[in-house]
């Protein structure tokens, strides 16, 4: 019989004297190796990185404890631990679309199927756990064979809860997910369910097969009081509130061909069935055949979505907890209010902390909340007075008369923070693309969209905009779905407003950004300064030069942009000065000048990146003039001037 792999991985963590279970691959070797094993963890990394170099040892050590715990159990499943260098191998770091270093990706071959042909294979997946021998190993482990312990008490299910970091999961247990499904019902469905518990690894999943399943899940869910669930279903209990949210599981009785996956955050009818044939004759399972893999995703991102409360308050130590969720974007209600001590539930309780905010923003955010912006948006509360750091990010201006009153932050007597007066103001991040957008919630008959010159409080607030509680869904539903521009902090428009011509360096402002650099008939080349730059100010010269030289393109226009008072919509500016081209036709697609600061580096790369076209052509020929006259006659100069060795 084989042994528990959790026990032997215990046993294995043991030093021992082997050689490194990890192997490096190159573009030759890894499709080979990939196809040789049952599931591939793959290290991309690149040499000069620091990062990389110190999460290597860990990784090896991991690849260790999971051999030999595949050994030890005598499992026919088999991991490859592997090692690419993505400098070497651009071509399949850019196969996967690995964009960071270093990136954990674990890969699955498809299986043969016993009615012919190969199960399908699900997605890579990236490993966003804490970066341990321990949380990697177990992380790879309930990969290759999902674990799905059984519980069949509530005692039993909430002392997952309390689990210790490391036990399974890699870190502090947030949430723990219940798969009520007592036995009659579709196998299928718990294979989609550890498949789900494999996605999902940072929360524990368990199975409750008891006769009273729902019974116990009416407790988990309700309390004492409440009537017993419909079976099968699944319950998250949550740390942080001690709630939990349901998703029933079914009946479904369609054709395989009518069966859908809900589209993300949308879960509200049953999901599967408890019995019936699939239609392709296959033996009854209640899961079409071929469809766990895509439920096992969707029961995990559901099951992410509702592992925190509807509003988190924001601390120190709920900030990771909060940010180690899937979500795209996070959604913070910044009040005049002390941080709360309590999170806000799904649903309004009187003692769940909603009493300290505005209650029309609490029931818009919890309408939005519903209406399937969960997952994809977390929500969160912001104290400014405790975090002012976050208010100013945003773009609430502290009150001119903030210095007699208090330092910007500080309390009244009423507990509202002196120096803030535009709150209630409701951010949104997405980290991702490094982007925010800001409103100031008015009453309501406040305007929504519209931006905000000043607010309620008579405060300016810079890239603020004035927003209607009662739209909030609305708002949250166009920033989604990329329709709703961000809120950019710029420094005064420019008058008159900049007109860009090929031959010379146009000074822009963010407001002006998008007129400007996307407009689509113009090649934009944008330099991204900091006046207080020495390297900027020396080349500041240069690039005049350069514009100068590139006039004969008449399509290309050079703007230059002070990148410490103004930001850019996801344009990540490292250092100054910064080169971004944005090519026609590729506007989405900015490319980062990364070569030498100099006449010729940037003109060249200028040159490459634009292509054959005429105007090009023409300027490839007065580079060529340049080099034969002015170019020959400044090198000649130059070699004149170049002191000797005797004179050294």
């Amino acid at each position: 019989m084989l042994r528990s792999l959790a026990t032997v991985l215990l046993a294995a963590a043991a030093p021992a004297a082997r050689a490194r279970a990890t192997t490096l691959l190159n573009a030759s070797s890894f499709d080979g190796f990939v196809g040789g094993h049952d599931v591939t963890v793959v290290f991309f990394f690149v040499p000069w990185c620091g990062h990389s170099r110190e999460l290597l040892p860990t990784y090896e050590r991991a690849a260790d404890q999971v051999r030999a715990a595949l050994e030890a159990s005598e499992s026919a499943r088999s991991c490859g631990f592997a090692k690419l260098d993505a400098s070497e191998d651009e071509q399949i770091a850019a196969r996967y679309g690995i964009e960071g270093y270093p990136t954990l990706l674990l890969l699955h071959t498809p299986r043969p199927s016993a009615l012919g042909g190969a199960v399908g294979a699900p997605a890579p997946r990236e490993f966003r756990g804490e970066r341990t021998t321990a949380a990697i190993a177990a992380w790879a482990l309930n990969q290759l064979e999902p674990r799905l312990p059984v519980v069949r008490s509530v005692a039993e299910a909430r002392a997952l809860l309390h689990a210790p970091p490391g036990a399974g999961v890699g870190g502090p247990v947030v949430a723990a997910a219940i798969a009520l499904i007592p036995p009659g019902h579709a196998p299928a469905l718990l294979s989609a369910v550890r498949l789900a518990a494999a996605e999902l690894n940072s929360i524990p999943w368990v199975h409750c097969p008891s006769a009273d399943a729902a019974d116990i899940g009416r407790e988990l869910a309700h309390g004492e009081g409440g009537d017993p669930l419909a079976l099968p279903a699944l319950v998250v209990l949550r740390a942080a509130d001690g709630g939990a949210a349901v998703l029933p599981l079914g009946p479904w009785d369609g054709p395989e061909s009518g069966w859908e996956v809900p589209q993300s955050g949308g879960f509200a009818a049953p999901l599967y069935a408890q019995s019936g044939a699939s239609g392709d004759g296959a033996a009854s399972a209640g899961v079409p055949s071929g469809a766990a893999h895509r439920l096992g995703a969707h029961l995990a991102e559901w099951a992410d979505a509702h592992a925190l409360p509807f509003l988190m308050p924001y601390t120190a130590s709920s900030a990771e907890m909060l940010f180690g969720t899937r979500a795209d974007f996070y959604a913070l209600l910044i009040h005049a209010g002390p941080t709360l001590t309590s999170p806000v539930g799904q649903r309004a309780t009187g003692s769940d902390g909603a009493d300290a905010l505005p209650a029309a923003i609490v029931r818009a955010l919890r309408e939005a909340a519903d209406g399937g912006l969960r997952g994809s948006f977390a929500f969160a509360t912001v104290a400014a007075a405790d975090f002012p750091e976050i208010a100013e990010y945003v773009g609430l201006i502290p009150a001119p008369t903030a210095a007699a009153d208090g330092a910007p932050g500080a309390s009244t007597a009423t507990g509202a923070p002196v120096g803030w007066p535009a709150l209630p103001a409701l951010a949104v991040l997405q980290p991702s693309m490094s982007l925010k957008w800001a409103f100031a919630l008015g009453a309501e008959g406040g305007t929504a969209g519209g931006e905000a010159g000043a607010t309620a409080g008579g405060a300016p607030s810079a890239g603020m905009r004035l927003a209607n509680p009662a739209q909030l869904n609305s708002l949250l539903a166009q920033i989604r779905h990329g329709a709703l521009a961000p809120s950019l902090r710029s420094a005064p428009p420019l008058s008159p407003p900049p007109q860009p011509v090929a031959g010379r360096v146009t000074e822009i402002v963010g407001s002006s950004f998008e007129a400007v650099v996307l407009q689509p008939s113009w090649h934009v080349l944008v330099y991204v300064y900091s006046p207080w730059c020495g390297h900027c100010l020396r080349f500041n010269g240069t690039l005049g030069e350069i514009a100068a030289e590139l006039q004969p393109i008449e399509s290309l226009v050079i703007v230059a942009l002070d990148g410490t008072a103004n930001e850019l919509p996801g344009l990540p500016v490292g250092a100054y000065p910064s080169l971004f081209l944005y090519a026609k036709g590729r506007k989405d697609e900015p490319v980062e000048f990364t070569g030498a600061r100099s006449r010729t580096a940037v003109t060249h790369f200028v040159l490459a990146e634009l292509g054959e076209d005429e105007s090009v052509r023409l300027a490839r020929s007065a580079e060529a003039d340049w080099r034969q006259t002015d170019g020959a006659a400044e090198r000649r100069s130059a070699q004149h001037a170049a002191p000797s060795k005797v004179e050294l």
